[in-house]
């Protein structure tokens, strides 16, 4: 995830109110709001610039298809990583095997 990636903020909407309207097994339950999708982008390139997070987008024909992240915890729970995983189903399966599909946003974290 880059900076100019908040240009993309309704591509990122889009995404994951998909994923909530076919029920996924997400977090998430309640359509965002592109105002809720542009705070959260800014929040995720702040953790990438402190070191405390990784995220990969995978697109397929310069469409979001699947988003993943690791991410580090905060004060006492620093030692502490979580992962996150999220794919269109809809996409398929020849498409998130091309390496091609994925961009790295940094230099993989050492996760102590």
């Amino acid at each position: 995830m880059l900076k100019n990636d908040l240009n993309r903020a309704g591509d990122f909407k889009k995404f994951l109110n998909l994923l909530v309207k076919e029920d996924a097994k997400i977090l998430r339950n309640i359509k965002i709001s592109l105002k809720q999708e542009k705070l959260w982008l800014k929040k995720q390139i702040e953790k990438i610039k402190q070191k405390k997070c990784v995220v990969l987008i995978a697109e397929h024909n310069s469409r979001i298809v699947g988003i993943t992240n690791i991410g580090l915890g905060d004060d006492r729970c620093q030692h502490i990583g979580t992962f996150g995983i999220s794919i269109n189903t809809v996409v398929s399966p020849t498409a998130l095997n091309s390496s091609s599909a994925f961009r790295s946003t940094r230099t993989p974290l050492l996760l102590r």
